[in-house]
């Protein structure tokens, strides 16, 4: 199974409503305003910023052009500006994508 899938299916079994996913950036580590997961469904994560009324759809393959330069990113050797124009959704993506990290090398429902 491709890489993204087990991401993916992560995601699907682990991902709850309700949950909050801490901000956080390679330039800047961890700061305010966390997401607020909203839903999930097999093709999208619904997500706000926890001061923010409104709800953002974000579809899986906006999900699965971050996951593929995710290494790039945390290595600095592509700027956060340059995943922007690859996605509008990047501030969400990259939250859950550390949230996932983060909960796998800390062995927590490993895929």
């Amino acid at each position: 199974m491709a890489q993204f899938e087990v991401f993916w299916e992560y995601l699907q079994a682990n991902l709850k409503a309700g949950m909050k996913i801490w901000n956080w950036t390679a330039d800047k580590g961890y700061f305010s305003d966390d997401i607020i997961i909203e839903g999930l469904d097999a093709d999208s994560v619904m997500v706000r910023v926890s001061e923010a009324n409104n709800i953002q759809v974000v579809p899986r393959g906006q999900f699965e052009i971050v996951f593929n330069a995710w290494d790039e990113y945390k290595a600095h050797r592509l700027m956060r500006s340059e995943l922007r124009r690859l996605t509008r959704f990047s501030r969400y993506i990259i939250n859950i994508l550390r949230w996932y990290e983060q909960r796998i090398t800390q062995g927590e429902n490993r895929p």
